[in-house]
């Protein structure tokens, strides 16, 4: 059997979601052990750097 590889996206499309833009880091850090533990084979994300 082929193995399949999964790419985790919530955290990248959260930030392009026209009600919940500019998610904060401190938003995000409570779910990423999760995400981890998942065993996800990568996970794609947005960083925005605002001032």
């Amino acid at each position: 059997m082929q193995k399949v590889a999964i790419t985790q996206t919530v955290l990248r499309d959260a930030q392009q979601s026209l009600i919940a833009t500019r998610m904060s880091t401190d938003e995000m850090l409570p779910i990423l052990d999760t995400i981890n533990r998942a065993g996800y084979h990568s996970i794609e994300m947005v960083l925005l750097f605002l001032s």
